[in-house]
């Protein structure tokens, strides 16, 4: 059976969002997908590019899949250490393993997934020596780091360098520079979501959130906001009463600190994905729906339906990701969002959850029931193991509105079990999930007040974008800025190699791939954009973390008050669909800064465009030989 053909025995279609007259089949892209090999046309893949075949790979055993102690942070990791250099060697590779209980292909680094974690200070250098023995190019991005001065270190594949070579080692050199919960993931083309992703978690002596004295009791510092609910009435007390005081409630602590990756994915490698999107009759036989995954995971773990299990593969159903905590004590859990499309609902049976911190930036403690994550966010919640001794379900929820398919293959119950000391690893939890009463179900973002307040500066400079979606002029399924579909530089080339290039001689770097807002002076500057796609867009700006001034529903024509105290501050913010969004950053960072959005579809379908702040600075950049040599050799490939 072809590629295409397990596919279409997967679907039911309803009424799809997008509906296109005409599109022609390209023969040649169908016999790729049917032979599985992920042609990768907007990246220049090679015919030895990933595919799922266990041809000369190594199978790792789902037990061996996920390194439990990268998932595990402790106390005693020094937070007062004057600054130091913390050098990690990583090799990428691709592998056979499980991780839903269903066969496929995988890039892993280090042969794990989730990645390793890298823990480390404010000031501290990073060095983390890259070997990559996959059959393509690669590069890793340090998602949420403002690499100011270091932008050609921000690992962002056509823009920040050209990658690095196949069989070759780069060492990335940077300087921690903001504080919190991040993540890494690789910046080539989809591979992160075949596995190349881990956890960034950097740490400051003034850090509002920390683990207890000694880590042992649960008794000082609790966070005196219980509820969101205001007593006697099913309401959220204002947003500003609740920021009114916020240094009241900073002092939170916890005794234990735990990460947890979530996301959708799929059972095919994405390079084989991705073309089923871009082709004219889509995943689904309608062009421009997005593929919809077949499971989702819990830290490197889940489930799958042996039922559509692809061809060839093996299937026991998979598992769950285990952990034990200690009853009567107060755990931090980290959630990331590490996967292609879906957002995912977190939540912890008969648990309540404490949101203390949003995309590294510490918020006014708010307590619900459950926290749904866009592709690339991050929420920090606080739990008290103070229940009834037992197992409880982790729940990430693969959630599905914004599907325009149904994917019989799909799992969308995913969940991790918690056992309290002394419960037998064989206990498993009870179906029926304890009720709450009184918490409210699902945090309100709009509700999120920053713990230290930042008064935005008037802006000096505007811009309008617009987002779309349509054909290309080649008939595949292209997303627009401004009605410019983004496509890398490739053959060993990057727009800042490009940038600084021309500013050297008072010129500018200009292509029709490449849409670019150039600052070449220091701006306090507000990014309109006007979402007019039927779906909801996670955007991540590389080297900034924004201002969230507003959103409302269709153009933003100037119908709102964007003057507001202290407003929400992110790196990953969501548009929704058919409406505005307005952000205000400050454009003293030199470098080129890609916006996309990061549903990695969408990015590779053209959704990003980039900030050249600063060019003149960006011809000072002392661009490292070594990354030079990997463009030589990137080139040499052809």
């Amino acid at each position: 059976m072809s590629e295409n053909s397990e596919i279409e025995s997967k679907i039911q279609k309803p009424a799809s969002r997008r509906s296109l007259l005409g599109g022609i089949l390209l023969v040649i892209l169908v016999l790729a997908l049917a032979l599985g090999l992920g042609l990768g046309l907007k990246h220049g893949m090679h015919a030895d590019s990933p595919s799922n075949s266990t041809n000369g790979l190594t199978i790792v055993p789902r037990s061996q899949l996920v390194d439990s102690s990268q998932l595990v942070l402790l106390p005693s990791f020094d937070v007062n250490t004057p600054p130091q250099s913390r050098e990690f060697n990583w090799t990428l590779s691709e592998i056979i393993s499980d991780p839903t209980g269903t066969s496929k292909n995988m890039l892993v680094v280090n042969g794990i997934s989730p990645g390793p974690t890298i823990e480390a200070n404010f000031g501290d250098r990073i060095i983390v020596q890259v070997t990559n023995n996959l059959p393509n190019v690669t590069s890793i991005h340090w998602h949420g780091q403002n690499q100011n001065g270091t932008n050609y270190m921000d690992g962002t594949f056509g823009i920040t360098e050209c990658g690095i070579a196949p069989g070759s080692t780069f060492a990335y050199n940077w300087t921690v520079q903001n504080v919190g919960t991040f993540w890494w993931h690789a910046h080539y083309a989809t591979q992160y979501s075949d596995g190349v992703f881990g956890a960034l978690i950097l740490h400051s002596p003034n850090d509002t959130l920390k683990f207890s004295d000694g880590a042992s009791s649960n008794t000082s510092n609790t966070v005196p906001v219980r509820n969101v609910l205001d007593a006697g009435k099913n309401e959220y007390p204002s947003k500003a009463r609740r920021a009114s005081n916020p240094s009241a409630i900073t002092n939170t602590t916890y005794d234990g600190d735990l990460i947890f990756f979530v996301g959708d994915v799929y059972n095919t490698l994405s390079s084989i994905v991705l073309q089923s999107y871009l082709s004219p009759d889509g995943p689904d036989g309608t062009q421009g729906d997005e593929p919809v995954g077949d499971g989702g995971l819990v830290n490197g773990i889940g489930k799958s339906n042996c039922d559509f299990a692809p061809a060839g593969s093996t299937c026991d159903g998979g598992s769950n990701y285990n952990f034990t905590v200690e009853p009567g004590k107060r755990y931090r859990m980290r959630i990331v969002n590490s996967g292609s499309f879906a957002n995912i609902r977190f939540s912890v049976d008969g648990h309540a959850l404490t949101v203390v911190e949003a995309d590294a930036t510490a918020v006014v403690p708010i307590l619900v029931q459950s926290v749904e994550l866009f592709v690339a966010q991050r929420y920090s919640v606080i739990i008290e193991t103070n229940q009834q001794p037992g197992a409880y379900y982790v729940r990430g929820e693969v959630m599905t509105d914004m599907f325009n398919y149904d994917n019989l293959a799909l799992v969308t119950e995913q969940n991790a079990v918690m056992r309290y000391a002394g419960i037998s690893e064989t206990t498993m939890p009870n179906d029926t999930v304890p009720a709450l009463d009184g918490v409210t179900q699902d945090l309100n973002t709009d509700l999120l007040v920053p713990v230290v307040p930042i008064t935005p500066p008037p802006a000096t400079r505007t811009e309008t974008v617009f987002v779309t979606f349509e054909l290309t002029t080649q008939n595949t399924w292209g997303a627009f800025f401004n009605g410019t579909a983004w496509a890398p530089e490739t053959n060993g080339n990057a727009t800042v190699f490009q940038t600084a290039g021309a500013a050297i001689t008072n010129s500018s770097f200009s292509s029709d791939s490449q849409f670019i807002i150039t600052n070449n002076d220091i701006e306090v500057f507000d990014l309109v954009i006007n979402n007019q796609d039927d779906g909801d867009h996670p955007f991540h700006l590389h080297g900034h973390t924004v201002l969230l001034l507003g959103t409302g529903p269709g153009d933003y024509q100037g119908q709102a008050n964007l003057t507001q105290p202290n407003p929400m501050r992110r790196d990953t913010f969501v548009v929704p669909a058919y409406s505005w969004g307005v952000v205000r950053f400050v454009t003293d960072n030199p470098g080129l800064w890609a916006l996309h959005c990061h549903i990695v579809w969408h990015m590779e379908a053209g959704l990003l465009m980039q900030f050249s702040n600063l060019p003149s600075k960006i011809a000072q950049f002392q661009f490292p030989q070594s990354m030079r040599d990997q463009c030589n050799a990137i080139a040499a490939r052809g």
